[in-house]
C-alpha cells in the first residue's frame, strides 16, 4: 500500500499542470518569490555589495555559455583533485550499485571542506559573480557531484531524453570537465533558453512536461539549432538546465569516456517550494561548516 502511494504521489508531482507546466510554474514562481519578498531584497542587495561585475556572461537567450581552461583561476587545482578522487575510487565503477549505468556518481566525501579547491571553485568570485547576474540574485549552492559516463551500450531512457530539470524555473549548472569531451562522446546536447520555451508554449502553456521526443523537437527546430556542451579537459560549460530543454549520455560506438563535476546554483526559494521531487533534498555541506570562520558571502550561499 505504501509504495502504491508513493507511486501516486510521484506520479501527481510529475505530470501536475500546476506544477509542471511552462505557466504553471511561472505563476508558482510569482507568489512564491512575493512570499519570500524580504528574503529576495536582502540577497539583491548582497549581491550588490559583495560581487564585483563579472568578466563575463552567459547570454539570456541562450541560456549557455562555453569557455576554454583556465578562464578561471581556480579551474586548474579543482581539475586536479577531481583527478585524484576519481583515481582512487575508479574500481567500484563497476560495483553494480549505481541506479543509472549511462551515469555513475562517485563520492566526494571530505573533500568538499573549506579552501579544498573543487570548494574554492564552487565559490570563485568570478563564477559567482556570472551566476548572479543570470539569476538576479544571490544564488543558493544547491549541489557539488562527480559524474562519470562510461558511453557503453544503448539509450536506456530518463535524462537521455530532451527535459529540463524542474526544481525551480531559472537554474545555473556548470559542469567542469575533467576530461576532454567532443560531440562523439554522447556529450550533454541543449537547445537555446529562446527556442526551448517557445516550443513549450507551442506544446500548450498549462501542459506538464516530463520527456519531450526528439521528433517532437525536431520538427520545429533542426539539428543544427542544438548546442553540445564540450571541450578541452578544464573547460567550463554554463547552461540553464530549467529552462533549455536537453538531454546527455547518448554513446555511439567511437565514444569515450567522460568524468566531469557539476555544480548546481538556484534562486533562495528553490530550497522551499516543491516544484520537483527533488524540491527540498539540497546538499548538505556540513563539512564546510565545521570550520566557524565563514565570510558573509559564502554562508549565504551554502548555508543559506
Amino acid at each position: 500500500m505504501l509504495n502504491f502511494i508513493i507511486k501516486r504521489y510521484n506520479r501527481f508531482i510529475k505530470f501536475n499542470p500546476i506544477l509542471n507546466s511552462f505557466g504553471g510554474r511561472k505563476f508558482l514562481q510569482l507568489i512564491i518569490e512575493n512570499i519570500y519578498i524580504f528574503e529576495a531584497l536582502r540577497r539583491k542587495k548582497l549581491k550588490n555589495k559583495l560581487l564585483e561585475s563579472p568578466k563575463f556572461s552567459i547570454p539570456e537567450d541562450n541560456g549557455f555559455a562555453l569557455y576554454p581552461p583556465n578562464t578561471f583561476e581556480t579551474s586548474e587545482s579543482a581539475v586536479s583533485e577531481a583527478e585524484k578522487i576519481f583515481n582512487n575510487q575508479k574500481d567500484l565503477l563497476n560495483s553494480g550499485s549505481f541506479k543509472k549505468t549511462y551515469l555513475r556518481e562517485l563520492s566526494l566525501e571530505g573533500h568538499l571542506q573549506k579552501n579544498s579547491p573543487l570548494m574554492n571553485f564552487a565559490l570563485d568570485p568570478q563564477i559567482l559573480a556570472m551566476v548572479s547576474k543570470y539569476l538576479g540574485t544571490l544564488p543558493i549552492l544547491r549541489e557539488i557531484r562527480m559524474m562519470y559516463s562510461p558511453n557503453e551500450g544503448a539509450i536506456e531512457g530518463g535524462s537521455q531524453f530532451f527535459h529540463v530539470d524542474k526544481e525551480y524555473p531559472r537554474m545555473m549548472k556548470i559542469f567542469l570537465f575533467i576530461t576532454p569531451s567532443t560531440d562523439q562522446d554522447g556529450p550533454l546536447t541543449s537547445l537555446s533558453a529562446k527556442n526551448s520555451e517557445s516550443l513549450w508554449k507551442k506544446m500548450g502553456r498549462l501542459k506538464a512536461i516530463h520527456r519531450i521526443s526528439d521528433e517532437q523537437v525536431f520538427n520545429t527546430f533542426s539539428k543544427d539549432a542544438t548546442q553540445s556542451i564540450i571541450g578541452e579537459k578544464g573547460s567550463v560549460g554554463f547552461l540553464d538546465v530549467a529552462r533549455c530543454l536537453h538531454f546527455g549520455s547518448r554513446p555511439n560506438s567511437n565514444s569515450k569516456s567522460r568524468l566531469i563535476v557539476w555544480f548546481v546554483y538556484h534562486h533562495y526559494c528553490g530550497d522551499v517550494f516543491p516544484f520537483s521531487l527533488m524540491a527540498g533534498k539540497r546538499y548538505d555541506f556540513k563539512e564546510f561548516a565545521k570550520d566557524g570562520d565563514i565570510s558573509d558571502l559564502n554562508k549565504s550561499i551554502i548555508l543559506n
